[in-house]
């Protein structure tokens, strides 16, 4: 977003401002025309009744302060991108190539963040030193190896990570770097596979 800031108006809000200004000053401006020849100080006068009119309608409005405020840097606040906000109506659950669901787990199993496009938070079982088995609503069973993709990254530990699956839902099993089960924190993303 912070390319966007100083960038040029778009045309959509060039064209918007300018008939704001025709609505606003009336006839004063709607009757000039691109054929009328008008003197220095007659389009000034021009300028100034069009500026004068914008700040009575809406003080402080001005190009700048309306792209400033649409496209600030971290307009989104954390409750637009909260655990569960995404809504189910947009995706449907036979979207291909879609991320599904997702989880960040401490590793003792506790669930630190989610999404999970088709319900509420999943429920991970701990089945012993480094398995995790994750449950998401309204996908519970659909995670098959020949129709989905789990990938799963470990965080902040050195080790090595398995995706794997327990009655058709997501599995991790985390390892230290000798190979041995151990507890690691990591993230999770499901997807449904491609043809």
């Amino acid at each position: 977003m912070d390319r966007l800031r100083g960038s040029k108006p778009s045309p959509a809000l060039v064209i918007s401002v300018v008939a704001l200004v025709l609505a606003l000053a009336g006839t004063s401006i709607a009757g000039v025309t691109t054929n009328s020849v008008l003197s220095k100080k007659e389009k000034q006068q021009t300028r100034n009744i069009a500026k004068d009119e914008i700040n009575k309608a809406a003080p402080g409005l001005s190009v700048a302060s309306a792209t400033n405020a649409q496209n600030a840097t971290n307009a989104q606040n954390a409750k637009a991108v909260a655990n569960g906000a995404v809504g189910t109506a947009a995706i449907s659950p036979d979207a291909e190539g879609v991320a599904l669901a997702g989880a960040n787990l401490d590793s003792n199993g506790a669930l630190r963040r989610f999404f999970n496009r088709f319900g509420g938070a999943p429920t991970v079982v701990k089945n012993g030193t480094g398995i995790y088995t994750l449950t998401f609503p309204g996908l519970a069973g659909q995670f098959l190896n020949s129709n989905s993709i789990v990938l799963a990254n470990l965080e902040n530990a050195q080790g090595e990570i398995l995706v794997t699956s327990d009655n058709a839902n997501p599995q991790i099993r985390t390892f230290d770097s000798a190979g041995a089960p151990a507890d690691r924190s990591f993230r999770m993303v499901a997807f449904l596979r491609s043809p």
